[in-house]
């Protein structure tokens, strides 16, 4: 992709000849990059096809807190003019032994230089081929390479059969990667909190990512994939105490003087899609357990969410993962669903936006044609990306960050007890 000057160069590579699972040393990449850690990889596992590239697009993350994510996703636009990429093609560059290495599962890395020749280098996602889509014109030969992250792989992997049930009390966080030990992912792609909580034994009898998927949600933390293919588990307190969630990462509005960042186009929600006033959750087994919010019951009729077969051990800790839960949501909030950023080549908001990752705090200003100033507090919850030789544009979903302004008994980070979540 010859990028206009001043945009973002385009660094794409394919692992063409890889196997999955393995730890290889990958140069440049934070956790596979340190000497000593990693095998050699083949020589085609991180096949440059940068030059190829005239375009992308890539989403990771969620619309909304405490519900699971769904695989990130990315395409990649190649020019292919000499059918290097055509699967059928068994003269083509990327063909090992007679046989073509263009398949689907390829780990396929996005990233981007920004400046050009700088060095400085942001990863975008990191997706597994799903296909390589051919398309022609009377003069020219495209592919374009459609991908999801890891969550799909390890949605695929269903055990045969049941095995004896183990792991009785270990925390959220070993039960995940007890799970991706299961998958055989490589433990350089994995970036896992402890997790505050304990769960029942496993017998193992579902795909990986279901049951870490029910260890996020007994936790009420956060799973997802990052844009270096690690799978990554953030616990309930991370966003009262990680650094990038306590403190403001970047500052949007209309007053450039006063170094704000200014947003092109901006959805703001004034609706009831986030309000709940009635939550039980029930381990396996065990009695349900609710909370509610007669106040709020009273404002808006009753709005209710019940979990079944929480992991979690005990009746009283499905008491209080309803009451934690209960209190993100118990009341009407004005927000900011999206920002939209149209960005031209030097656009001074590329490093800003090229540094956001999901649970980063960032704050919103709006004036209005009164002359009044609101100030909202946000979390980003999923970052989308699309570019080509000429047009580049991001958007940011977030959620709320009010009710994540109270404090958690036992710590000192916060002290103020507006807005007090649970100290769960």
């Amino acid at each position: 992709m010859t990028s206009t000057s001043g945009y973002p160069k385009p660094m794409v590579t394919a692992a063409f000849g890889s196997t999955l699972g393995t730890n290889y040393l990958i140069l440049g990449d934070t956790a596979r990059g340190l000497l000593g850690t990693g095998v050699l990889a083949p020589q085609n596992t991180g096949e440059d096809i940068s030059e190829y590239v005239i375009g992308f697009t890539s989403r990771r993350g969620a619309a909304r807190p405490f519900e699971p994510v769904s695989a990130g996703t990315a395409t990649v636009r190649l020019a292919d003019q000499n059918d290097d990429f055509n699967p059928r093609n068994l003269a083509g560059r990327f063909v090992s032994a007679g046989v073509t290495q263009v398949r689907p599962m390829v780990l396929v890395r996005i990233r981007v230089e920004y400046p050009q020749g700088s060095g400085t280098v942001y990863s975008i996602n990191a997706v597994y081929a799903e296909r390589w889509d051919p398309a022609y014109t009377r003069r020219e030969a495209f592919a374009t390479m459609v991908g999801a992250d890891a969550f799909k792989a390890l949605n695929l992997n269903v055990p045969s059969g049941p095995s004896a049930a183990a792991g009785a009390g270990e925390t959220t966080g070993a039960r995940i990667g007890r799970r991706l030990d299961d998958h055989g992912w490589a433990s350089l792609d994995r970036d896992l909190d402890t997790g505050k909580s304990t769960v029942a034994a496993t017998t193992r009898s579902t795909a990986p990512l279901e049951e870490m998927q029910a260890a996020e949600t007994a936790e009420a933390g956060y799973l997802d994939m990052d844009a270096q293919n690690r799978v990554r588990f953030r616990d309930r307190h991370s966003r009262f105490e990680d650094t990038v969630s306590l403190t403001v990462q970047a500052t949007f509005g209309d007053d450039v003087d006063a170094g704000e960042l200014h947003y092109d186009s901006i959805e703001i929600a004034n609706d009831d899609g986030q309000i709940l006033n009635t939550v039980t959750g029930s381990i396996e087994g065990g009695t349900p357990q609710t909370s509610t919010d007669s106040a709020s019951v009273g404002k808006y009729f009753p709005r209710t969410d019940t979990a079944t077969g929480l992991l979690l051990q005990s009746d009283t800790d499905a008491a209080r993962w309803a009451e934690f839960r209960l209190g993100r949501y118990t009341d009407f909030d004005t927000r900011i669903d999206s920002l939209t950023f149209e960005l031209v080549p030097g656009d001074y908001r590329f490093p800003t936006l090229l540094g956001l990752d999901r649970g980063y705090r960032i704050a919103v200003k709006k004036r209005t044609p009164k002359g009044l100033t609101y100030t909202f507090a946000l979390f980003v919850e999923s970052i989308e990306w699309s570019a080509s030789e000429d047009r580049w544009s991001c958007t940011i979903e977030t959620s709320s960050a009010q009710k994540f302004s109270g404090f958690i008994l036992g710590t000192s980070l916060l002290g103020s007890t507006t807005d007090l979540l649970v100290g769960w």
